[in-house]
């Protein structure tokens, strides 16, 4: 776990979070909600009011770094895509500033960000970057492969905009598609 601050206002932590029915969700510590949102595939993952669902392709250990924004994060770039596999980002509204990373039934980890909207109540917008969700997909990676699965999350205050898939890694004949092969949200 770490936990570090950079020039331009974003914080960044970096935690292994279990995911339980390969979930993980943005929301309010207390928040007890079923799970709700759907997120028919490809997506990785969908928004309601004050929740963000990812779907973190298995149960068990994702190792997850988590930024927030002051201003927009670099955008997609060519380099960003080689790095990640599945990308996509979407708008949500925050009615609270104590929103934060957390599992399903475990809560969310020690070292991780306080906050993961601490410029306040309103728009944001999330962008979601996976690597290792298909190999495992919808299943338990073994103990000795665990956490499998490495994300980002990117969080910052914006304006409400379409929802994009940049592109993810089909899970049934492992290539990359991009966006202009999908359809957007």
């Amino acid at each position: 776990m770490s936990t570090t601050s950079a020039p331009g206002g974003m914080q960044e932590a970096t935690v292994t979070i279990r995911a339980d029915y390969n979930l993980l969700f943005i929301q309010d510590v207390d928040d007890v909600r079923p799970l709700g949102a759907a997120m028919p595939e490809p997506w990785l993952l969908a928004t309601e009011s004050d929740r963000v669902a990812i779907h973190a392709g298995q149960t068990g250990l994702i190792s997850v770094t988590t930024q927030a924004w002051a201003v927009p994060p670099p955008p997609v770039d060519d380099q960003f895509r080689a790095r990640w596999e599945d990308i996509a980002e979407m708008s949500f509204t925050a009615s609270t500033d104590d929103l934060v990373l957390t599992s399903l039934l475990d809560g969310p980890p020690m070292g991780g960000l306080d906050s993961v909207t601490p410029h306040g109540p309103g728009s944001y917008r999330v962008r979601v970057a996976a690597i290792g969700r298909t190999e495992y997909w919808d299943s338990v990676a073994p103990p000795e492969k665990q956490p499998a699965v490495q994300l980002l999350v990117q969080l910052w205050p914006s304006k409400s905009a379409d929802a994009i898939l940049y592109q993810y890694k089909d899970r049934f004949t492992g290539q990359l598609v991009f966006a202009d092969e999908t359809k957007r949200a």
